[in-house]
């Protein structure tokens, strides 16, 4: 692992996926926090771990759609959300989408996107890879919103915490 500055894979992302989501009735906003800390990890792995959450939003929210991806610091952790506008996804099924395979039934007014239903499992594996959760929640506003948070590493802070190294 290495030393790794989010903002740039968070701005690669947006490069990315703001054409194919403005293809599907979307907008795409990426909001990163001046401040944020880097977080211990693979780039490359993380920008899949990203690409695959907002591609999911991309595909399961009906136009027109928005989708804010957000990048932050909350007290001890780095903490980057993906939240769309769409449907939602019951409670009780939460747990199931970070499932190898699984993909929920979806209303038949609604089509089915192509997919294998690997795209969440994937990136729950990653996050648990890189020392950080993966979970999923409610829109303040309706919606999916998908919270990474990261521990901020003292080795990887830009400022350290003071005492990191501990007290003699």
């Amino acid at each position: 692992w290495e030393s790794v500055d989010l903002p740039p894979i968070l701005e690669d992302l947006g490069e990315v996926y703001s054409a194919l989501a403005a293809s599907q009735g979307h907008h795409l906003e990426i909001s990163v926090a001046p401040d944020l800390d880097p977080v211990r990890g693979d780039p490359r792995l993380l920008a899949r771990l990203f690409g695959n959450l907002v591609d999911n939003a991309v595909k399961f929210t009906p136009p027109p759609g928005r989708i804010d991806v957000r990048a932050e610091v909350r007290g001890s952790l780095v903490v980057v959300e993906v939240q769309d506008s769409g449907p939602g996804i019951p409670p009780g099924q939460r747990e199931r989408i970070f499932e190898p395979f699984v993909r929920l039934e979806r209303d038949g007014a609604l089509p089915r996107p192509a997919g294998s239903g690997l795209g969440l499992a994937v990136a729950w594996r990653l996050a648990r890879a890189h020392g950080a959760s993966l979970t999923v929640a409610d829109g303040a506003v309706g919606g999916t919103v998908f919270r990474v948070a990261f521990l901020i590493h003292p080795v990887a802070a830009k400022s350290p915490p003071a005492r990191w190294w501990g007290t003699r």
